[in-house]
């Protein structure tokens, strides 16, 4: 009884944490799917002074080796030093999944000039964008005031801006106080951020806009609402409160305000079973910026009633031109969005109509072909073999076609063909239709005289009044030759 009973236990306790195994092994197997970002960690203080040579770590914790690593130092938009050390790394071994490189800087006051910089480390994996991670960092070997840092990381894809636009940057004084942060717009001189071009302008005339930060990291909205489209340079400045000492940074960004102009070329409307139409958005334009990174999108709905039943959709750079097939009679509506690299879009919309094409009526009596108006003999007392299975209709249509046969007007039978005997309280003859009708309700008919062949041959009256005439004219032209022949032979009196 004892050892029955811890068998059940073990049992039960196996029985209890398989699911909790499972649950594990499906987490174990989730978490190395996910292809978490390279964390960078800089081993000094934000904003520290450097007056002396100083040495210090910076550690990059991934589960693959980074394929490129590099540093640094910028004081504005000038490079001091770009170091790669790649092939510098130094491997740390550590029992998590996540292993460990680093690698040592060190800088020197007295082989550079007192800087406000920033220390930009970047990092990058294969088949990820880059991470980096900036820290601002002064240099001196005395104890004068430096201005504020100044960076914008290489984040922005083409400069692009619209409306009001992000605003990403890096700044710090060397008091630790949070710097003030404006900006000036104007146009893009033929040099783009010309650097003998600093800005006169009086601070007044700048924006000065609401900012986030984040350590030494800021967002602010930069509005560029009111300017036309064209390449424009911002001048951020960041101002020391305390000591009204200023850092300047220019960046060019393209201002697109205005939506693409959408243009669709194609039919208006086909006939139900051709090839297919064509539908070209090429003409689609951006006013000052062209068609260059112009994305297309197509959207194609069924218009039932007040309904709308999408039906295909096509997007991408090179997706100018969409094909749509005519096998279904209807009404379409072919949408194109035009979205440019600035996000502005703009929609155009067309109606699209297939028009159904009425099935083709093709009759057979007893396998012989039959036209419309024809006149077929067949004994009255025998049944014979009417077939429609030869009627045709575009291939969506084909399979629901529908077959009425009507005697003299009254519809009898339904189906593609059958035995048809002759009909009850019919004379020597009646009248034969056929309508074939699709699933759009469109329809073609065919009629056909049936005739008993008892009635015997019986020609059309209006050959039997020639014939008549005919007869007439003879015996009148006899009648005629008779009565000379009379008067030649009666003498005449001299």
């Amino acid at each position: 009884m004892g050892s029955h009973s811890t068998g059940l236990e073990i049992a039960l306790i196996l029985l209890i944490a398989s699911p909790i195994f499972l649950i594990q092994s499906y987490a174990s197997a989730e978490n190395d799917s996910i292809d978490y970002p390279i964390i960078i960690d800089i081993a000094i203080d934000e904003g520290i002074t450097i007056t002396e040579l100083t040495t210090f770590t910076i550690s990059l914790e991934n589960e693959d080796r980074p394929n490129s690593v590099t540093w640094e130092l910028r004081e504005a938009e000038e490079s001091r030093t770009f170091v790669n050390v790649s092939d510098g790394l130094e491997f740390h071994d550590t029992t998590d999944a996540r292993k460990l490189w680093t690698f040592d800087i060190s800088l020197d006051p007295e082989s550079s000039n007192d800087c406000s910089c920033v220390l930009v480390i970047s990092a990058l994996e294969n088949g990820n964008d880059p991470v980096e991670k900036s820290q601002s960092v002064f240099i001196s070997e005395s104890e004068l005031q430096l201005p504020p840092t100044l960076f914008v990381p290489s984040m922005y894809e083409d400069n692009w801006a619209s409306s009001i636009q992000s605003f990403t940057g890096v700044s710090n004084t060397i008091n630790g106080e949070l710097p003030e942060i404006s900006y000036y717009i104007r146009e893009s001189a033929e040099v783009k951020c010309n650097n003998d071009d600093t800005p006169t302008q009086e601070l007044s005339t700048h924006y000065y806009p609401e900012i986030l930060w984040s350590e030494n990291e800021f967002v602010i909205s930069l509005d560029v609402t009111e300017f036309g489209d064209m390449w424009h340079d911002v001048l951020l400045i960041s101002r020391d409160l305390l000591t009204a000492l200023t850092s300047t940074y220019c960046v060019s960004i393209r201002v697109d305000n205005t939506p693409p102009a959408v243009v669709i070329q194609g039919p208006q409307e086909v006939t139900e079973g051709i090839s297919g139409a064509l539908f070209d958005g090429s003409d689609t334009n951006d006013e000052f910026w062209g068609r260059g990174g112009i994305v297309y999108v197509w959207s194609v709905s069924e218009i039932i009633g007040s309904y709308r039943n999408n039906i295909q959709i096509l997007s991408g750079v090179n997706e100018r031109i969409i094909a749509l097939d005519a096998n279904s009679s209807g009404s379409y509506e072919i949408s194109l969005t035009a979205i440019d690299q600035a996000g502005n879009s703009a929609t155009e919309r067309m109606v699209f109509i297939v028009n159904n094409l009425a099935p083709v009526v093709r009759l057979y009596i007893d396998d012989a072909p039959c036209f419309d108006g024809d006149k077929i003999t067949v004994p009255k007392d025998s049944s014979f073999v009417i077939d429609a299975s030869e009627s045709s209709d575009t291939d969506n249509d084909l399979d629901g076609l529908r077959y009425i046969w009507r005697v003299n007007n009254v519809p009898v039978y339904e189906g593609s063909g059958r035995e048809m005997s002759w009909p009850d309280d019919v004379g020597g003859e009646f009248l034969l239709t056929l309508e074939v009708i699709d699933d759009d309700s469109q329809s073609s008919m065919m009629s056909v005289i049936i005739i008993d062949d008892e009635e015997g041959f019986s020609l059309p009256n209006q050959y039997i009044i020639l014939i008549l005439s005919a007869t007439f004219l003879v015996y009148a032209i006899r009648q005629r030759m008779s009565q000379k022949d009379s008067e030649s032979d009666i003498p005449k009196w001299v």
